[in-house]
Protein backbone atom coordinates (compact mmCIF):
# COMPACT_ATOMS: atom_id res chain seq x y z
CA UNK A 1 0.00 0.00 0.00
CA UNK A 2 1.03 4.02 -0.79
CA UNK A 3 1.86 5.44 2.75
CA UNK A 4 -0.51 7.63 3.84
CA UNK A 5 0.17 11.64 3.11
CA UNK A 6 2.63 10.35 0.33
CA UNK A 7 3.71 14.04 -1.37
CA UNK A 8 3.45 12.48 -5.27
CA UNK A 9 0.38 12.64 -7.08
CA UNK A 10 0.09 9.66 -9.18
CA UNK A 11 -3.08 7.96 -10.45
CA UNK A 12 -1.67 4.46 -8.81
CA UNK A 13 -2.17 6.01 -5.41
CA UNK A 14 -6.17 5.42 -5.66
CA UNK A 15 -5.87 1.67 -6.42
CA UNK A 16 -7.54 -0.02 -3.88
CA UNK A 17 -5.26 -3.35 -3.93
CA UNK A 18 -4.63 -3.94 -0.65
CA UNK A 19 -6.08 -1.55 1.61
CA UNK A 20 -8.95 -3.77 2.20
CA UNK A 21 -6.34 -5.84 4.45
CA UNK A 22 -4.83 -3.16 5.94
CA UNK A 23 -7.43 -3.29 8.72
CA UNK A 24 -6.36 -6.13 9.92
CA UNK A 25 -2.67 -5.37 10.08
CA UNK A 26 -3.48 -2.25 11.70
CA UNK A 27 -4.97 -3.60 14.60
CA UNK A 28 -1.67 -6.07 15.11
CA UNK A 29 0.62 -3.09 14.38
CA UNK A 30 -0.82 0.12 15.96
CA UNK A 31 -3.44 -1.82 18.00
CA UNK A 32 -6.35 -0.70 16.30
CA UNK A 33 -7.97 -1.10 13.15
CA UNK A 34 -8.76 2.54 12.30
CA UNK A 35 -6.58 5.25 11.52
CA UNK A 36 -7.59 8.97 11.00
CA UNK A 37 -7.77 10.67 8.36
CA UNK A 38 -7.01 7.92 5.79
CA UNK A 39 -8.70 5.14 3.74
CA UNK A 40 -10.80 2.78 6.00
CA UNK A 41 -12.47 0.58 3.73
CA UNK A 42 -13.22 -1.99 7.16
CA UNK A 43 -16.18 0.53 8.09
CA UNK A 44 -17.85 -0.33 5.18
CA UNK A 45 -16.76 -3.96 4.49
CA UNK A 46 -15.63 -5.45 7.81
CA UNK A 47 -15.07 -9.01 6.95
CA UNK A 48 -12.08 -9.61 5.05
CA UNK A 49 -10.35 -7.34 7.90
CA UNK A 50 -11.90 -9.69 10.76
CA UNK A 51 -11.25 -13.01 8.94
CA UNK A 52 -7.63 -11.66 8.43
CA UNK A 53 -6.96 -10.73 11.93
CA UNK A 54 -8.39 -13.90 12.97
CA UNK A 55 -6.13 -15.95 10.72
CA UNK A 56 -3.00 -13.48 11.62
CA UNK A 57 -4.07 -14.50 15.69
CA UNK A 58 -3.24 -17.89 14.43
CA UNK A 59 -0.87 -18.11 11.56
CA UNK A 60 1.12 -15.08 12.32
CA UNK A 61 1.25 -11.56 10.75
CA UNK A 62 2.23 -12.00 7.29
CA UNK A 63 2.08 -11.64 3.23
CA UNK A 64 2.73 -15.39 3.40
CA UNK A 65 0.32 -16.14 5.80
CA UNK A 66 -2.10 -13.43 3.91
CA UNK A 67 -1.51 -15.44 1.00
CA UNK A 68 -1.92 -18.91 2.18
CA UNK A 69 -5.45 -18.19 3.63
CA UNK A 70 -6.44 -16.27 0.51
CA UNK A 71 -5.36 -19.89 -1.21
CA UNK A 72 -7.47 -22.10 1.21
CA UNK A 73 -10.61 -19.71 0.73
CA UNK A 74 -10.10 -20.90 -2.67
CA UNK A 75 -9.60 -24.15 -2.02
CA UNK A 76 -12.49 -24.59 0.37
CA UNK A 77 -15.03 -22.72 -2.66
CA UNK A 78 -13.77 -25.09 -4.94
CA UNK A 79 -14.88 -28.26 -2.60
CA UNK A 80 -18.13 -26.47 -1.90
CA UNK A 81 -18.69 -25.70 -5.14
CA UNK A 82 -18.13 -30.08 -6.57
CA UNK A 83 -20.71 -30.51 -3.53
CA UNK A 84 -23.16 -28.31 -4.71
CA UNK A 85 -23.06 -29.85 -8.37
CA UNK A 86 -22.71 -33.61 -7.41
CA UNK A 87 -25.64 -32.78 -5.06
CA UNK A 88 -27.62 -31.15 -8.19
CA UNK A 89 -27.29 -34.39 -9.70
CA UNK A 90 -24.16 -33.26 -11.91
CA UNK A 91 -21.95 -36.26 -13.12
CA UNK A 92 -17.75 -36.29 -12.38
CA UNK A 93 -16.89 -35.22 -15.53
CA UNK A 94 -19.09 -32.23 -15.32
CA UNK A 95 -17.84 -31.03 -11.68
CA UNK A 96 -14.24 -31.85 -12.65
CA UNK A 97 -14.67 -29.34 -15.61
CA UNK A 98 -15.97 -26.97 -13.48
CA UNK A 99 -13.41 -26.87 -11.02
CA UNK A 100 -10.58 -27.02 -13.61
CA UNK A 101 -12.26 -23.65 -15.75
CA UNK A 102 -12.22 -22.14 -12.34
CA UNK A 103 -8.89 -23.24 -11.24
CA UNK A 104 -7.16 -22.30 -14.28
CA UNK A 105 -9.28 -19.15 -14.99
CA UNK A 106 -6.50 -15.90 -14.69
CA UNK A 107 -8.75 -13.62 -12.39
CA UNK A 108 -8.73 -16.73 -9.80
CA UNK A 109 -5.43 -17.28 -9.91
CA UNK A 110 -3.91 -14.22 -9.69
CA UNK A 111 -6.82 -12.45 -7.21
CA UNK A 112 -6.70 -15.81 -4.92
CA UNK A 113 -2.97 -15.27 -4.81
CA UNK A 114 -2.50 -12.03 -3.76
CA UNK A 115 -4.59 -11.93 -0.42
CA UNK A 116 -7.33 -9.32 -1.79
CA UNK A 117 -11.21 -10.06 -1.00
CA UNK A 118 -12.34 -11.37 -4.00
CA UNK A 119 -11.55 -15.37 -2.79
CA UNK A 120 -13.38 -14.48 0.35
CA UNK A 121 -16.24 -13.41 -1.97
CA UNK A 122 -16.15 -16.36 -3.81
CA UNK A 123 -16.20 -18.29 -0.86
CA UNK A 124 -19.00 -17.19 0.98
CA UNK A 125 -21.36 -16.48 -2.26
CA UNK A 126 -20.38 -20.51 -3.21
CA UNK A 127 -21.44 -21.09 0.87
CA UNK A 128 -24.54 -19.18 0.60
CA UNK A 129 -25.57 -21.06 -2.62
CA UNK A 130 -25.02 -24.31 -0.97
CA UNK A 131 -26.60 -23.65 2.09
CA UNK A 132 -29.83 -22.18 0.03
CA UNK A 133 -29.77 -25.53 -1.60
CA UNK A 134 -30.71 -27.35 1.70
CA UNK A 135 -32.53 -24.12 3.63
CA UNK A 136 -35.82 -25.06 1.59
CA UNK A 137 -35.39 -28.47 3.53
CA UNK A 138 -36.71 -27.17 6.69
CA UNK A 139 -35.52 -26.20 9.59
CA UNK A 140 -35.02 -22.40 10.82
CA UNK A 141 -31.84 -22.61 10.89
CA UNK A 142 -30.83 -22.72 7.48
CA UNK A 143 -32.62 -20.00 6.38
CA UNK A 144 -30.68 -18.15 9.00
CA UNK A 145 -27.09 -19.70 8.02
CA UNK A 146 -28.42 -18.33 4.17
CA UNK A 147 -29.08 -15.12 5.59
CA UNK A 148 -25.75 -15.02 7.56
CA UNK A 149 -23.81 -16.32 4.36
CA UNK A 150 -25.23 -12.68 2.27
CA UNK A 151 -24.39 -10.70 5.45
CA UNK A 152 -20.79 -12.09 5.33
CA UNK A 153 -20.96 -11.81 1.41
CA UNK A 154 -21.84 -8.03 1.62
CA UNK A 155 -19.65 -7.24 4.30
CA UNK A 156 -16.63 -8.82 2.54
CA UNK A 157 -17.15 -6.50 -0.61
CA UNK A 158 -20.55 -4.15 -1.50
CA UNK A 159 -20.41 -4.76 -4.88
CA UNK A 160 -21.73 -8.63 -4.12
CA UNK A 161 -25.10 -7.47 -3.30
CA UNK A 162 -26.00 -8.57 -7.21
CA UNK A 163 -24.93 -12.42 -6.37
CA UNK A 164 -27.48 -12.39 -3.78
CA UNK A 165 -30.27 -12.52 -6.04
CA UNK A 166 -28.80 -16.10 -7.25
CA UNK A 167 -28.81 -17.17 -3.77
CA UNK A 168 -32.35 -16.20 -3.12
CA UNK A 169 -33.76 -17.43 -6.60
CA UNK A 170 -31.36 -21.03 -6.01
CA UNK A 171 -33.36 -21.03 -2.22
CA UNK A 172 -37.02 -19.89 -3.87
CA UNK A 173 -36.16 -22.47 -6.65
CA UNK A 174 -35.96 -25.54 -4.00
CA UNK A 175 -38.74 -24.74 -1.94
CA UNK A 176 -40.91 -24.35 -5.24
CA UNK A 177 -39.46 -28.22 -6.17
CA UNK A 178 -40.38 -29.44 -2.48
CA UNK A 179 -43.93 -27.84 -2.51
CA UNK A 180 -43.25 -26.02 0.27
CA UNK A 181 -46.76 -24.05 1.05
CA UNK A 182 -44.95 -20.40 1.16
CA UNK A 183 -44.34 -20.80 -2.62
CA UNK A 184 -47.47 -21.45 -4.79
CA UNK A 185 -46.17 -22.64 -8.14
CA UNK A 186 -47.76 -20.91 -10.82
CA UNK A 187 -49.83 -22.15 -13.57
Amino acid sequence: DFPHGAPWSDMSKATDEGWYGGGALHHFVFGHWYLPDSFNPAVAMPMWPLMLGGWFSIAGVGMLQARLLAVLLFGASLVLMVKLLREEHCGWLMCAGAALLMSANPFCYVFDRMALLEPASVFWWVLGLWIAGRAAAGGWWRPVATGLAIVALVWTKTTAIVLVVSILYFQFGRAREQGRPWVRPTR
